[in-house]
């Protein structure tokens, strides 16, 4: 498996442990009703099964029900990237950004989406734009990182992977993408 194929199914692996902690603490902190919130834990469930059309249909009818939930856009663009359905992903993730502009989450999802069809320089302009708002999301460097390295610029990449060992260095895949990139580097 070559780096780049490797880096990005890490990353995917990464986000999806956010995904279950971001349904969580977004439906108790939103203060959804007790139907809602248990559908979106039905989410979850579907997700954890790796049952993605199941959870996609749930968030279509979350969508019905509510069509300014930025969250649900969010989330379902979210799962959409895992599917590889990059193009559904990116017009999820940019209706969530118009319900809510300030949904630093739904920028993030849209640049690992850009990353998955090679728009490197847009996930950067999407990656930045929620770090302007949250500048303390471990992942979002990791993704920026690995965004930078597929624009060839080494430097940036390894300050992005060390700015996410800084916020969090219990991960392990962040020590690894930045190994790699500083192995590539003395190649040069």
């Amino acid at each position: 498996m070559n780096y780049k194929k490797h880096n990005l199914t890490s990353k995917i692996t990464t986000m999806r442990k956010v995904l279950f902690l971001l349904v969580f603490f977004s439906t108790a902190s939103l203060g959804m009703s007790q139907i809602v919130s248990e559908r979106y834990k039905l989410v979850v469930e579907k997700c954890d099964m790796q049952d993605y059309k199941g959870a996609i249909a749930i968030l279509d009818d979350l969508i019905k029900m509510n069509a300014t939930d930025a969250f649900a856009y969010g989330l379902r663009g979210r799962i959409k990237t895992d599917l590889n359905d990059y193009k559904g992903s990116i017009e999820d993730v940019t209706k969530a950004l118009e319900i809510d502009p300030n949904y630093e989450k739904a920028y993030f999802i849209r640049g690992s989406a850009k990353i998955g069809i090679e728009d490197f320089s847009g996930a950067i302009v999407d990656i930045n734009k929620g770090l302007a708002i949250n500048p303390y999301d471990a992942i979002a460097y990791s993704l920026r990182g690995f965004a930078k390295f597929n624009l060839k610029d080494n430097a940036g990449a390894i300050s992005d992977y060390d700015k996410a060992i800084e916020i969090d260095p219990g991960e392990a895949d962040f020590y690894g993408s930045r190994g790699n990139v500083k192995g590539l580097k003395l190649n040069d």
